[in-house]
């Protein structure tokens, strides 16, 4: 069995992946509108202070999740329907543009903080 090297690049999408996990438990388990981001991240395994330090997001965290998960649904169908049409190339560019607009550097693994 050979495994595969843990670069930074595979080491993000492993977070963001997890991320993505756990937001869905805790949406299936506290609602959507009910979510938090502390919540999320303590179900992913992360420490209270890293889930805190984040950078400030440009966007409202409630209508990014909104139009992050209408895209990712919409995505979803598509590559349901048509498995080529939708690559994983395109899931991470989509969620690299999505951490993007949320003031995320690039190289960070910090969760955005929700502006005032």
């Amino acid at each position: 069995m050979t495994f595969e090297p843990l670069t930074p690049e595979r080491r993000r999408a492993m977070t963001r992946q997890h991320l993505l996990d756990a937001a869905a438990i805790v949406f299936a388990r506290a609602g959507f509108h009910a979510a938090t981001l502390d919540e999320i991240a303590a179900t992913a395994g992360f420490e209270q202070q890293h889930a805190v330090r984040g950078a400030t997001a440009r966007y409202p965290a409630r209508q990014m999740a909104e139009i992050s998960l209408a895209v990712f649904e919409g995505l979803s169908i598509h590559r349901l329907l048509d498995p080529d049409s939708v690559t994983d190339e395109t899931l991470d560019t989509t969620l690299s543009a999505f951490f993007d607009l949320m003031g995320v550097p690039a190289d960070s693994d910090e969760i955005p903080d929700a502006p005032a």
